[in-house]
């Protein structure tokens, strides 16, 4: 069914249906699909709403995202979304998730449990391609600058610090330190 809709499109499948009743529509695929006792209608269902969030941008899927209360959906949602974004069919997906996931990583009540999610999938995108390196670097730096207002991040943005330092320097003529600079500068001003 979620490929259905893909192909044919949100607007022709909703024909009637609010945003809302959509989402909720989406969402209830997704949770049976994935909650079925049978393995290959959870993987179909899977592959459905990959299929889906890769085709699209996140804005109309933002109800259902937001929707995932329990914390094994969310994590699946965040870990495919991730993966997508490695091999995205579209720029635009790439850019919105890219956003989508800097804004999530610096809001003050983001839950736990998902601040490790993201980080890992920022880990994992920073090794696969140095594309990925001045969104994250920015994102650092703000967290850093942040810190007063929001230090639950501050250790998941070192990690994600310490990832691109990595990725960075395997140039072996050593040119990217200055890039580097403003950032540790932001690191000491927190231990000052």
């Amino acid at each position: 069914l979620l490929k259905a809709v893909t192909v044919i499109g949100l607007e022709t499948a909703s024909r009637g249906m609010t945003e809302a009743d959509l989402a909720k529509q989406i969402l209830s695929w997704v949770e049976y699909g994935l909650t079925s006792d049978y393995p290959f209608v959870r993987e179909s269902a899977l592959h459905g709403f990959i299929y889906l969030m890769q085709s699209m941008t996140l804005d109309p899927l933002k109800p259902v995202v937001q929707m995932m209360s329990s914390i094994d959906y969310s994590n699946l949602i965040w870990s495919a979304s991730f993966r997508i974004m490695e091999e995205p069919l579209q720029v635009s997906f790439k850019n919105t998730l890219i956003q989508r996931t800097c804004e999530a990583f610096t809001v003050m009540n983001i839950s736990p449990h998902l601040l490790p999610v993201v980080t890992s999938g920022i880990e994992a995108l920073a090794l696969h391609s140095t594309s990925f390196l001045p969104q994250f670097l920015q994102l650092v730096s703000g967290c850093f600058k942040m810190y007063a207002t929001i230090s639950s991040t501050f250790i998941y943005a070192l990690r994600i610090l310490i990832v691109c330092v990595f990725k960075e320097e395997s140039d072996p003529r050593r040119a990217s330190a200055q890039k580097f600079e403003p950032i540790l500068e932001e690191l000491y001003n927190v231990y000052v």
